[in-house]
């Protein structure tokens, strides 16, 4: 079903962000938000290559909201709002390093291995974030 509702630059702006991304959230999806459409669009492809190899969440339809171009995507349970890095479980560590391979190894994507860019999904370990500022060489 398509977004008819959409938020403002203002109420984008004051949401949950990234380097280059705003998230928006709307019940049990959210809506990531980028500044340009060539962004949205190289995020959206990779997020969804990494959900066809069950590593990332499921993307949905393309939006444009006020200067704003995103995508819906799956809301998961985000690491950084249920521990501090220093709160962490060590088991987590492993588990992203070994999530990053395996990312790599599907989908040629490289990643930052910061803790705030990993969620729990049907008690699974997945990267949300796919924007060019995640993107690195190892």
């Amino acid at each position: 079903m398509p977004i008819t509702c959409l938020p403002t630059k203002s109420e984008i702006v004051k949401c949950t962000h990234g380097i280059s991304s705003f998230y928006y959230p709307i019940g049990n999806k959210g809506i990531k938000f980028f500044q340009n459409k060539a962004e949205r669009n190289y995020s959206k492809e990779y997020q969804n290559l990494a959900f066809l190899a069950g590593l990332a969440p499921e993307t949905f339809e393309n939006v444009y909201s006020d200067g704003f171009w995103g995508y819906v995507t799956e809301s998961v349970q985000m690491l950084h709002s249920l521990y501090t890095f220093e709160q962490l479980p060590n088991k987590y560590h492993k588990m992203i390093s070994n999530l990053c391979d395996d990312v790599y190894d599907a989908i040629y994507f490289t990643t930052d291995q910061n803790y705030r860019n990993f969620g729990i999904k049907n008690n699974k370990l997945v990267l949300v974030d796919f924007g060019y500022s995640s993107e690195y060489s190892y």
